[in-house]
């Protein structure tokens, strides 16, 4: 999605919140569930909800938020492909919530690997790396970085929403909300509203139709 109005301003009513830090991180078979706060942790006060009255004066004379704590989702769902989905609190699923995998079964392989510096999940020759202070999220494949977490690129800017605007116009009516790089990797985006998009292989192509279906 894109927040933005032009180089430096935000869309109206946007309030930007980033994430600064990993407060707790579990792990299953297939990734990892990551908490992570959005405004500095210095003590263990900076991780309570409530206040007191002196705390809440000083707080709206000084107009800073507390911030929202971000549920983030760093996992695998086939192999070759890594996911992020982030969430704050519960929420209601996107409608139309079209199913994936609908006639080619997920092909499980994934690593996952825990140290002092980072967390990191492999599969297929795709690694993420995620640090928790600061909190960013690399890709990474064999003796390259693909992208990381917090860089800004300017380019071309790609709207994925269908709309006639005619076949001169910047518009167009078959989006798809996929993207392959000249670099070799891809990028699915997993969500049926309008999106914006700063911007192959057959394997990728292989790996994204198993996901979303096949013609029979």
């Amino acid at each position: 999605m894109k927040f933005t109005d032009g180089f430096w301003l935000l869309k109206n009513s946007v309030k930007p919140y980033y994430g600064l830090r990993v407060v707790q991180a579990t792990s299953d078979e297939t990734g990892y569930n990551l908490q992570v706060s959005t405004r500095p942790i210095r003590h263990r006060g900076d991780t309570l909800g409530g206040q007191s009255l002196r705390q809440a004066l000083i707080r709206l004379v000084a107009n800073v938020s507390a911030g929202p704590v971000l549920s983030v989702r760093v996992y695998s769902p086939t192999q070759g492909v890594v996911g992020v989905k982030i969430d704050h609190f519960s929420h209601v699923e996107p409608f139309p919530n079209i199913p994936l995998f609908p006639n080619a079964k997920p092909i499980p392989d994934v690593s996952i690997k825990r140290d002092e510096s980072k967390l990191s999940l492999s599969t297929g020759g795709l690694t993420a790396e995620i640090t928790d202070n600061p909190y960013t999220i690399t890709f990474k494949s064999p003796k390259r970085t693909l992208t990381f977490a917090g860089e800004k690129h300017q380019g071309q800017t790609v709207k994925i929403w269908n709309q006639d605007g005619g076949t001169s116009s910047d518009q167009a009516y078959k989006c798809i909300p996929f993207y392959i790089t000249n670099r070799n990797y891809g990028v699915f985006i997993n969500h049926p509203g309008e999106v914006e998009v700063e911007v192959g292989s057959e394997k990728i192509l292989e790996r994204y139709t198993r996901m979303t279906g096949r013609p029979a």
